[in-house]
């Protein structure tokens, strides 16, 4: 039988794939606002859980997607936690956001990363809150479900 997490994991999945099947790539502003939050946060979450904050930060989004967004975007599924770990990873950039220059980025992430450094420790966060985050990605889709199929059906 599947569990509560595999039917939600199933279901997120799977409108991510279908989205992106449907748009060819990521193009968060084809999206309804509500589909938006969702590949946004599967995205996110997908990287940090991969590598880190670090991995997050290290390159700019293909669309230009302001890091700023995705804190928005935790707090509207109610992963307040995570939305507070990136607003308080972002005070950790010169003016309170990633330089344009990803060489000197890059430099400074060096620094900041590792298991006790700064980023080391905000990455808990999102690590510990990973399988919490697929049930409010899940519940948020279901809230957002008529707006989801019309975009789904929409040619």
């Amino acid at each position: 039988m599947e569990s509560e997490y595999e039917a939600d994991f199933a279901l997120v999945s799977g409108f991510h794939k279908t989205a992106l099947e449907k748009l060819g790539s990521i193009e968060l502003e084809l999206l309804p606002p509500a589909g938006r939050v969702i590949v946004m946060i599967w995205t996110a979450d997908g990287i940090i859980g991969n590598g880190g904050l670090r991995y997050f930060f290290e390159s700019d989004f293909h669309d230009g997607t302001p890091f700023t967004d995705f804190i928005t975007a935790y707090a509207a599924i109610g992963a307040v936690d995570c939305a507070n770990a990136l607003r308080t990873a972002l005070t950790l950039f010169p003016g309170g956001y990633p330089q344009h220059d990803l060489e000197e980025r890059n430099e400074l992430l060096d620094k900041l990363d590792d298991d006790k450094g700064p980023l080391g420790l905000l990455d808990t966060v999102f690590f510990q809150s990973s399988e919490e985050n697929v049930g409010l990605l899940a519940a948020y889709l279901r809230v957002h479900q008529p707006e989801i199929d019309a975009f789904l059906k929409d040619p």
